[in-house]
């Protein structure tokens, strides 16, 4: 790596051994453990290899809410620091984390978009024939590589230039969209088990593919485009943690499984790098209880229907639909903007700076100059 890239490893972990940025009044609503990670993510002095090549400054009001970068190849280094600190990425060696996380790239992590759509998978996305308000967005955001069905196209609309995947699916998805050559593909890792394996991961080109079925995506083969795969990352480990502070503020039962869903992590993402992020298809339709759009027919009419015994009831959104909630007013705002996330570091405040913890003397990247004499940071939670 280059000579400032170690300049800048060196800076970051003198960061963490010295006084650090506490939560905001704010920001006491979280856990104390997420209130307190965020604020050092958040106010944190931004520790870049490269000053030149670093995300846009955070919008005005926005300050103090935004991470410095929601995407792994963006991210600073003293945010790497910290949860190198705390063992997720499973390396000895910050400076080989740096490097690892700096291999990809996509345009987002380094411009910002004024106007975004957001589109879900509910069946809600058939209440109303918004395509063209989609389509109309700077960017258009899509999970879990949803299909764009031709014949539902003026529900759904027809572009998509940012696909939001979890990592374990790499390859499980076919080349669904005409969109596809031009877009974005980020990886979402929210999950400690994702680790090492989100930092050493690169796509693989492959011209393998097979029949698939376009609603299910079953059997769809391998095939990525290498448009896809020179515009790839993966989200920030604090985008997740981000995620589960936002859900544990809503006071929900967790349940069993307390992982983010892609859809709410590709959410959070649009908030970070869109001036308004619009959501379309978030939520539980009015006409039919079927969550997915992807499992509607059509009638003779040409309308959308449902096969009810193909609803899919398998995950608990009820933390992740309660901020939505409270966020949209009970759905009756669509657009949101960063503003409606949290203040969790208040911006200036010299006062709010508490000591680190001391870390053992050691040499600069090796194992020990890591490793907390007092407690770490909160690791990731249970997948």
């Amino acid at each position: 790596m280059p000579h400032h890239a170690a300049e800048a490893v060196v800076a970051a972990q003198a960061w963490m051994q010295g006084a650090r940025p506490s939560p905001s009044n704010e920001a006491r609503q979280l856990m104390p453990n997420r209130a307190a990670m965020l604020a050092n993510l958040v106010g944190g002095p931004g520790i870049f290899v490269d000053p030149l090549k670093k995300p846009p400054p955070r919008p005005v009001g926005c300050e103090g809410r935004l991470l410095r970068s929601p995407v792994l190849s963006s991210a600073p280094v003293d945010n790497l620091a910290y949860f190198h600190r705390t063992k997720l990425f499973k390396m000895a060696n910050l400076t080989q984390v740096t490097h690892l996380a700096r291999r990809a790239h996509v345009p987002l992590a380094y411009q910002r978009a004024r106007t975004c759509a957001v589109v879900g998978s509910s069946s809600k996305l058939l209440d109303a024939a918004e395509g063209s308000l989609i389509d109309a967005s700077e960017l258009v955001f899509r999970m879990n590589h949803a299909p764009v069905l031709p014949e539902l196209r003026a529900y759904i609309g027809s572009r998509t230039d940012v696909h939001v995947d979890p990592i374990q699916l790499h390859g499980a998805f076919g080349s669904i969209n005409a969109s596809d050559a031009t877009s974005s593909q980020i990886y979402t890792c929210t999950s400690n088990h994702d680790y090492p394996g989100c930092l050493t991961f690169s796509p693989k080109l492959s011209s393998v593919s097979g029949p698939h079925d376009r609603r299910t995506c079953k059997h769809c083969g391998a095939r990525v485009l290498a448009g896809v795969s020179e515009r790839w990352d993966r989200t920030f480990p604090g985008l997740d943690q981000y995620a589960r502070a936002l859900m544990d503020s809503t006071k929900m039962p967790k349940g069993r499984f307390i992982r983010p869903t892609t859809g709410f992590v590709a959410l959070l993402l649009a908030l970070h790098v869109c001036d308004e992020a619009r959501l379309f298809g978030f939520g539980m339709s009015a006409r039919t209880h079927c969550s997915q759009y992807k499992f509607a027919q059509l009638d003779e009419a040409g309308r959308p229907f449902f096969d009810m015994s193909r609803s899919d009831r398998v995950h608990n959104y009820n933390a992740e639909q309660q901020w939505i909630a409270t966020a949209t007013r009970n759905y009756t705002r669509t657009t949101l903007t960063c503003r409606d996330l949290p203040l969790v570091y208040e911006p200036g405040d010299a006062a709010a700076v508490v000591a680190a913890p001391a870390l053992s003397a050691g040499p600069a990247d090796g194992p020990s100059a890591v490793t907390a004499v007092a407690a770490a940071p909160p690791p990731l939670g249970p997948s």
